[in-house]
Parts: C-alpha cells; structure tokens; sequence
C-alpha cells in the first residue's frame, strides 16, 4: 500500500533526522502547545465573560485556541515544513542527517514558503470547519510546501494541485489518523488543560512529531512525482552542494 509506504518513509525520515525533528517539533509544537496551554490557564476568566455559561465558555476557548493554531501556523508552518522536506531528501539520497544544516535550510528557505504556507493553509484549516472542503483541499494542497522547498515554480499551489492528481487517495490515508484525532482532540484538549496547562505542549510536541513524518513521507511523494526521488542527474546538481537539496530547472 502505497500511503504506508511513504509514512514509514516518512518515519523513517525524521528517526534519520532525529536532530533537526526535535528541533522543528519542539519549536511548532512547543509555541502552539504554549500558547494553548496560556489559553487555557484563563479558562475562568473567560467563563466570567460568557456569563458563567459553561458551554458558551467552551465555545470561546475553542475558537480562541483555533485562532492560536492557525497564527502559529502561519508564523512557524514554513520553517516546520521545509525542515521535513530536508529530511525527505537527504533520506532520499541516503545521506546522514544533520541538524544544523536542516535548519539553516529551513531559516534559508523561509520567505520563498511563506506565502505559499500561508495561502495553503489558511485553506485548509478553514475548510476543515466543515470537513469535506477541507480534506478536498488539504489533498490537492499536501505537496505546496515541498514543491516551495525544494522547487522553483512561481505557482506552488497550481504545481501540487498538478503533481498530486492521481495520488489523492495516497495522500488522504496518510492523514487518517490525523482527521480521525481531530474529533475527539476538542474533548482531549480540555481535559488536559483541566489536569494541568502544561500538558498542552507535551500534547503538541507528540502531535508535531506525528505531522514531520507525515509532511516527510509528503516529501518523499514529490520527489518522487518529480523524478528526484533517486538522484538529479541535471547539471545543476552536479555543482552544488551535497548538504542542500538542489533545485528544479
């Protein structure tokens, strides 16, 4: 099956790039899972707001909390993800991993992302509101940021509308487990707040690691799709550098 064998690529992946894994998750999940974990340490306060309507209240954290993600999102989503098309690649090729590099990588790669990162995803996350449109368009925009990282085309979003035609399906049933846990996530997240706040950025680190792989095993579909995934026999690649994912021509 092809959607679990590029997941366990993409586990793969981040185990061979451990470092740099931990560094992205940390960072993702460790912001977001933070700023929820604020959130909700002002839960009472925010009851008071909603007239100590205990299911008004939790409509506001929730929505509060969403808001947090999706800022999250777009402020750390590109560094997040260029840092798990680094991993695809260099596993792609075998080659060990190494944070330091990975990182200049993703701080390199960041204001090319960004725009792409955030057009994409302020999709997706809206769409997801409503759950079929979401899925619809995380599917046909699950290779953006990769196709940012490690290509050149001014048009990311038509590039992965393009490149993951066919392999939609693939895409989806990599993401699962992730759909599936965002449902009972909205009962989850309280009742960690409820034990205590600081459980939230354990939750988001785990959850982040979760999604590297993911976005890895994404990675690893693109270069495939693109024909990179067992070397780029272009020029170009001959010249530069072996620690840097070379670019399309």
């Amino acid at each position: 099956m092809r959607a679990l064998r590029l997941f366990r690529f993409g586990m793969g992946a981040t185990g061979a790039h451990f470092g740099l894994a931990l560094a992205a998750c940390v960072l993702f999940g460790g912001v977001s899972g933070f700023g929820s974990a604020v959130l909700w340490s002002q839960e009472a306060a925010l009851g008071e707001l909603a007239g100590h309507d205990d299911f008004l209240s939790l409509i506001y954290m929730v929505l509060c909390d969403l808001s947090l993600q999706v800022g999250v999102t777009v402020l750390l989503g590109p560094l997040f993800h260029a840092a798990a098309a680094f991993a695809a690649f260099r596993s792609s090729r075998g080659k060990p991993g190494s944070a330091s590099v990975g990182i200049n990588f993703a701080l390199g790669r960041y204001a090319r992302m960004f725009k792409a990162n955030a057009l994409a995803w302020l999709v997706v996350l809206f769409g997801l509101q409503f759950v079929i449109p979401g899925i619809i368009y995380w599917n046909q925009y699950a290779l953006v940021d990769a196709e940012a990282a490690l290509g050149t085309s001014k048009r990311p979003l038509q590039r992965s509308r393009t490149l993951t035609r066919g392999y939609r399906r693939t895409i989806f049933m990599m993401a699962l487990p992730w759909f599936l846990y965002s449902f009972p996530a909205i009962v989850v997240v309280p009742q960690l707040a409820g034990i205590h706040p600081g459980l939230l950025v354990v939750h988001q680190v785990v959850v982040s690691f979760y999604l590297f792989a993911l976005f890895a095993g994404y990675g690893r579909l693109y270069l495939e799709r693109t024909g990179r995934h067992e070397g780029d026999p272009s020029p170009a690649s001959d010249s530069a550098s072996d620690e840097e994912p070379p670019a399309d021509s």
